[in-house]
């Protein structure tokens, strides 16, 4: 997905975010405005009556859901704005004012961008923009563009799937509250994109399936349609794509029991260990939260290619804390012991880590005895937490 410096061509920078974090508001201004200082907390009616009274363009920045990082965009932005002749700010977020500046019926669960000129709201950009997003938003509002023909023209002219700006007019018709709409067009990205962008699929499974999921909450129709989707697939469950689509959407559903039913059904099944072993990584998590720590210990295949797939994602070192407790409940002590020793050599500078493998473990006796074993007297010689040693001992 290409980025152009055109205002006709919104950036796909957001929808490649799929992880993000922080909240905080930029408080920016085009004009005469006042700026407040920086990091000082505002009060509602102040906060609002510098918007009502403010000439020009004034751009707010919400992030109720906490769901939308600070850095990079707030300095570029306000470089954007400086060089137009307006000054920029960046305040501490005030949710009291949310319902006014917004208004009283947007869905407002992610973050969102309004944009005042001489005191009136006139546009809404959702979701958690990046630097180039907000720019070319300006610059859009600057010419006196509407941004949502902006999006459709940017899709029209494509030849490419724009799925960043699909993801935009979805988020559009969140934020009016047209949850149908916005479900067409992630619907329409679902279907289309693992043969137009196979190379997506971790996009398509994380950010359009989010997407689809926070719509299940809030509108029963969208669920029931998702829910019609995944029927739909009941049927070919032998087939690994199928398969995967299927748990997916599960989980946009809060329907993981229905995937763990499944596993249990075929488990001791021969004929579906290739399903079961492509499946190992979704299941693995869905076990642990139900306290199955032996079978989600029977799910990992060969244990150091388990680590060296755990340490390519984010976080994916914390998780390995519960492979090593997995394969302990699993009496598969020798593994856990090459994981565990894996886990130390990739983590030398961080003391607290032999101390967090015997915590976990620790946990996992709780449902399976076998988590504790004294296999990990290693952890025991490297970990100085008394409590955590002594608690580790008490269950042997």
């Amino acid at each position: 997905m290409s980025r152009r410096s055109s205002p006709a061509m919104p950036s796909s920078g957001s929808a490649r975010r799929a992880v993000v974090h922080g909240a905080i508001g930029l408080f920016a201004t085009v004009g005469s405005v006042v700026a407040s200082p920086v990091a000082q907390a505002v009060p509602p009616t102040s906060d609002l009556e510098t918007l009502q009274a403010s000439t020009g363009l004034v751009l707010v920045s919400f992030d109720q859901a906490n769901a939308c990082p600070v850095d990079p965009w707030s300095s570029a932005v306000a470089e954007k704005l400086t060089s137009v002749g307006g000054t920029a700010t960046a305040v501490l977020r005030n949710t009291e004012t949310v319902p006014v500046v917004i208004g009283d019926k947007a869905f407002r669960t992610r973050g969102m961008n309004v944009a005042y000129r001489n005191g009136q709201r006139v546009d809404v950009m959702c979701g958690c923009p990046d630097a180039d997003d907000l720019i070319q938003w300006v610059d859009a509002l600057q010419a006196g563009q509407d941004w949502a023909q902006v999006l459709r023209g940017s899709i029209d002219d494509s030849t490419q799937l724009q799925v960043g700006a699909h993801l935009e007019v979805s988020q559009r018709a969140m934020c009016a509250g047209d949850t149908m709409g916005a479900f067409g067009e992630i619907a329409m990205l679902w279907s289309v994109m693992p043969e137009r962008m196979p190379e997506e699929r971790v996009l398509r499974f994380n950010r359009v399936g989010r997407d689809m999921a926070v719509l299940a909450r809030a509108d029963t129709q969208v669920a029931a349609r998702i829910e019609g989707m995944r029927d739909a697939l009941e049927g070919s469950l032998d087939d690994i794509d199928a398969l995967e689509e299927w748990i997916a959407l599960n989980r946009v559903l809060l329907q993981d029991d229905a995937t763990i039913a499944w596993y249990d059904k075929v488990k001791d099944d021969k004929a579906a260990l290739p399903l079961v072993t492509h499946a190992a990584p979704s299941l693995f998590g869905m076990l642990v939260a139900e306290h199955r720590w032996a079978d989600a210990g029977h799910l990992i295949g060969d244990a150091l290619d388990w680590l060296d797939a755990r340490k390519e994602l984010a976080g994916g070192l914390v998780l390995a804390l519960d492979d090593h407790a997995a394969l302990s409940a699993a009496e598969r002590y020798g593994d856990a012991k090459r994981v565990a020793k894996g886990i130390l050599k990739s983590l030398p500078e961080d003391p607290s880590t032999a101390c967090r493998l015997l915590d976990r473990a620790v946990e996992a006796h709780k449902h399976a005895p076998a988590a504790t074993h004294k296999s990990q007297a290693h952890l025991v010689a490297k970990c100085d937490n008394d409590v955590t040693i002594q608690l580790w001992e008490r269950t042997l």
